[in-house]
């Protein structure tokens, strides 16, 4: 199995932009602005200032530009969106930045139920912040990026946090998922982070999904996942070490990603771990005949609802609590 060594989506993206910048642009030091949302900005991703696409952008392009990331959470193009990009304090700060270069990154907020209402007025928006940014004194390339898709709208408001709370009592805990990761992701932030800084008296490793689905097979999936709980035995030599593998998908029990997760299952089952508990969260979820049970899963099977989490939660407490 190949691995890389930049998360997911942030590192292609970084890739691609770099080589569309670095075409005919030649000066001494070459200003490039990032503007957008959370995307942008960053949120939720584990060490941001490093691992946000306009940092990673910045290290694909070198000392020769310096890259500036303006992203806002939430933000939106829409003027009448719930928060307009214009009406941040972000939307000005490139005037004094004179960029050579803007990367324009908006859209994915303004899909949300409260704001696509206003969808007619998305092209006049967006039209009239290029124009913006071409205004500028220092007469910038602007680069419009198409919005990201939000893959998974349909748990949007869920706040799996709140779950784990309220079930959790006083057990202090921490996610350091990030949406979208694939092992070989979580594998490069063990081998280059200092996560063991905060000595966790346990450590639950879930991946390997995504694997599936963005088309890696069940062997190279299996083998990315034995990498990661061997490497976090190394990280966290003091730490109890729980396996889950990847969390169960698909419907029914012989549907085509079922059976490679089940293939998958398979082969950490049979891993020789040296500290590492390996445990199969799939009958969690599944009824007797090995169907999704209902209620647990959103409508693409392979997302929690919130009672998917509140059970996930639950036995991951007893998991947790049995080594006391």
């Amino acid at each position: 199995m190949k691995l890389r060594s930049i998360p997911g989506f942030i590192r292609w993206s970084a890739m691609a932009l770099a080589a569309l910048i670095f075409c005919g642009q030649i000066s001494a030091q070459v200003k490039v602005a990032c503007v957008g949302n959370s995307i942008t900005f960053g949120a939720c991703v584990v060490n941001r200032v490093q691992n946000s696409y306009p940092a990673q952008l910045q290290a694909y392009l070198g000392d020769g530009y310096q890259v500036v990331n303006f992203g806002v959470s939430g933000a939106t193009l829409l003027g009448k969106g719930d928060r307009p990009y214009t009406l941040t304090d972000e939307y000005a700060r490139p005037q004094a930045f004179n960029p050579d270069i803007v990367l324009i990154k908006p859209g994915t907020n303004d899909s949300k139920p409260r704001n696509i209402q206003f969808v007619d007025d998305f092209a006049a928006d967006g039209k009239a912040l290029v124009e913006s940014y071409k205004s500028l004194g220092s007469h910038p390339r602007v680069i419009l990026l198409t919005p990201v898709k939000c893959c998974n709208p349909m748990v949007y408001d869920i706040d799996s946090a709140a779950v784990m709370d309220s079930l959790a009592g006083d057990l202090q805990w921490e996610s350091a998922g990030i949406s979208g990761d694939r092992t070989q992701h979580l594998l490069w932030r063990l081998r280059n982070y200092d996560y063991n800084v905060c000595r966790p008296g346990c450590v639950v490793i879930a991946v390997g999904i995504n694997n599936l689905i963005g088309g890696d097979t069940p062997d190279d999936t299996s083998e990315g996942i034995i990498r990661v709980a061997e490497e976090a035995e190394k990280v966290f030599p003091d730490s109890r070490i729980i396996l889950l593998g990847l969390y169960p998908a698909g419907k029914e029990q012989h549907s085509a990603i079922r059976t490679k997760c089940d293939s998958v299952h398979r082969q950490l089952g049979a891993h020789n771990f040296a500290r590492t508990l390996y445990v199969d969260p799939t009958a969690w979820f599944t009824d007797r005949n090995g169907d999704m049970c209902d209620g647990l899963y959103s409508g693409d099977s392979v997302h929690f609802t919130p009672e998917g989490y509140r059970v996930a939660a639950e036995h991951m407490l007893r998991l947790l609590r049995s080594g006391e």
